[in-house]
């Protein structure tokens, strides 16, 4: 399973990397240590043939100055976080209102987890499946929040074509944590157009009902018969 590892340009005076993993089957995942991003995931399809099925850019400055967190890893918080504050253990924290004119702080904030240089700690292969590691270290006061955190993003790809993301982190004191992987997706491959042939199914009968700002409300609403029922039933 061969590794490659490209010098791809700077953000903010930090060397960027892009990093291909890539499998017997000729099923490959590039990664940048910018974000942590998937860049491209090149896929064989019945036929055999190869498909680039995430969305993506052709430059680092494109990723640079992306507002939809395209294939990047999302922290501390994922989501908002209304008014850009929240009360944690007796404490009105203040993060940064980097959305919505200000108010909201989205996606852990300007320079979120998207947008911070990770660091390659190392790959590995075993067996049938090669894996990459990537670090950051948060410090505190990034971005408003509190306490040191490490975090950890490993990932894996296999012979039999399967690709996995196991995201850790650990922090020196209680501090609010919720991360996600934000890649967007097109099993045509890219290139090729609209998604409405795809079929998406999510088993789940209720969600969260949103007010101004697409922020939660509390509510719990029913999704059947709605433009969010995909339970196919």
């Amino acid at each position: 399973m061969p590794v490659s590892s490209q010098h791809i340009g700077q953000f903010y005076n930090q060397p960027v990397q892009e990093v291909t993993l890539s499998n017997q089957s000729g099923m490959s995942v590039s990664i940048l240590t910018l974000g942590g991003i998937i860049r491209c995931l090149h896929v064989p399809d019945s036929d055999g043939e190869l498909k680039d099925v995430v969305l993506g850019y052709d430059s680092l400055a494109d990723y640079a100055k992306d507002i939809h967190y395209m294939g990047a890893i999302i922290g501390r918080v994922a989501n908002r976080i209304e008014g850009a504050q929240f009360n944690f253990n007796g404490e009105t924290i203040q993060v940064d209102g980097n959305a919505y004119e200000g108010k909201h702080c989205v996606h852990g904030g300007r320079f979120g987890y998207h947008h911070r240089v990770w660091q390659i700690a190392r790959v590995d292969e075993t067996g049938d499946e090669i894996s990459l590691w990537l670090v950051l270290e948060d410090a505190d006061g990034e971005e408003g929040f509190k306490g040191n955190v490490e975090v950890s993003a490993k990932y894996t790809l296999t012979n039999t074509n399967q690709l996995r993301l196991d995201i850790s982190a650990s922090s020196d004191i209680a501090s609010p944590m919720s991360m996600t992987a934000h890649s967007y997706f097109n099993l045509n491959g890219h290139e090729s157009g609209s998604i409405n042939n795809h079929l998406l199914h999510i088993p789940s009968d209720h969600a969260l009902q949103q007010k101004l700002d697409r922020i939660p409300n509390g509510e719990i609403v029913s999704v059947r018969h709605t433009a969010f029922d995909y339970s196919l039933g």
